[in-house]
């Protein structure tokens, strides 16, 4: 495994011990009901699709994450949280702009378009 290939899949794979870590957020995160299920639920599919190879559709929630992160509905995450998940939402750009992610540049572009 060449250095960079390893790079993106130890950096990414520490945010996942990470992002649902009970010192993290609180259990009410993961009710229906709660401001922040949506993005929760997003990250996790992102942790999915990552472990599936499934780039094009980890763009997809990469997307979503980061419009709820820009919307008003992005104020109601807790700091440390919204700080993991801007770093990890960081990583995920990057590895998904790579040629071996899905062997194309930019699919980021590519979702934004269709």
């Amino acid at each position: 495994m060449d250095e960079k290939k390893k790079w993106f899949r130890e950096e990414i794979e520490k945010y996942h011990t990470k992002l649902n870590s009970s010192d993290l957020i609180d259990e009410t995160y993961y009710r229906r009901n709660h401001i922040n299920y949506e993005l929760i639920c997003y990250i996790n599919h992102i942790v999915a699709c990552y472990y599936s190879n499934n780039f094009e559709t980890m763009a997809l929630f990469y997307l979503r994450s980061k419009k709820i992160l820009d919307s008003h509905r992005g104020n109601a995450i807790e700091q440390k949280y919204r700080r993991i998940i801007d770093d990890y939402l960081s990583v995920i750009y990057k590895f998904l702009n790579t040629k071996d992610a899905v062997g194309f540049s930019n699919v980021i572009s590519i979702l934004m378009n269709k």
